[in-house]
C-alpha cells in the first residue's frame, strides 16, 4: 500500500461522527490528526508502517477513554495539543523510532500510562502534572532521558511504578514500588552520581597539582 502525506480524521467525514470505537490498522498516511469525533471512546492505531506523526488537535474528543498505539516503526512523535477530558488509559508499544510523547499535561485524568519497547524514546513531557495517575509502566526504552521532574511532581505517592531498562532511571525489578519510594530511589541515584562526579573532579585537580609540582621541582 502506498503512503501519502496527511489525513485529518474528524467530523468532516460524516460517516465517522458517531463512532465510539476506531481502529486504524495498516493505514497509509505519514501523519494523522484527530479532530472532533465527540463520541469516540476507544482509539487503536496499529501497524501503520508509514506513520510519522500522530496528534490530537481538538478538545471536542471529550469521551475518549482509552488510546493504544502499537507497532508503528516510523512514528516519531505523539502529541496532545488540546485538553483530553476523559482519557484514562494510554498504551504505547513497539514504536522503535518514537522520540517524544508530548502534552501529557493536557490529559490530567490519566490513570494508567504504559510504554514499552520504544528504543528511541527520549522525552516524556508533562508526566509530573498527572495528579490521578495510579499506574506507570515504562519498560525497555533504553534512550530515555526525561521522564519525571521529581522536584515539581503532582503524581500521587501511592501510584504504582514499574520501570525497567530505561537509560539512567532506577529499575524497580518488578517489585510493588510506589511513587514515594521511587522518587527517593531516583534522588538517591542523582546524589550518588553528583558525588562521584565531584570526587572525579577533585581527584583530577589533585593529580594536576601534583604534576605541576613535579615539573617545578
Amino acid at each position: 500500500m502506498d503512503s501519502f502525506n496527511s489525513v485529518v480524521v474528524g467530523p468532516k467525514l460524516s460517516n465517522l461522527k458517531n463512532l465510539s470505537k476506531l481502529r486504524l490498522y495498516r493505514s497509509p498516511p505519514r501523519e494523522i490528526q484527530l479532530d472532533g469525533l465527540e463520541l469516540l471512546r476507544d482509539l487503536r492505531v496499529e501497524r501503520c508502517e508509514f506513520l510519522e506523526g500522530l496528534s490530537v488537535i481538538s478538545s471536542s474528543m471529550r469521551k475518549l477513554y482509552q488510546m493504544t498505539v502499537r507497532d508503528c516503526p516510523k512514528l516519531l512523535e505523539i502529541r496532545f495539543r488540546s485538553m483530553m477530558e476523559s482519557l484514562k488509559v494510554l498504551q504505547v508499544e513497539s514504536c522503535v523510532s518514537l522520540g517524544g510523547l508530548y502534552g501529557l499535561s493536557n490529559s490530567k485524568k490519566l490513570t494508567n500510562l504504559e510504554i514499552q519497547w520504544c528504543d528511541g524514546l527520549r522525552v516524556v513531557e508533562g508526566l509530573e502534572e498527572l495528579e490521578l495517575l495510579s499506574y506507570l509502566y515504562v519498560n525497555w526504552c533504553k534512550s530515555l532521558e526525561r521522564l519525571i521532574d521529581v522536584s515539581n511532581s503532582k503524581i500521587p505517592n501511592k501510584c504504582r511504578i514499574d520501570v525497567w531498562d530505561c537509560g539512567k532511571f532506577p529499575y524497580t525489578y518488578g517489585d510493588d514500588i510506589r511513587y514515594r519510594d521511587y522518587r527517593e530511589m531516583f534522588l538517591g541515584r542523582t546524589r550518588k552520581t553528583f558525588n562521584e562526579e565531584y570526587e572525579m573532579e577533585e581527584n583530577g585537580s589533585i593529580h594536576c597539582f601534583i604534576c605541576i609540582l613535579e615539573c617545578i621541582c
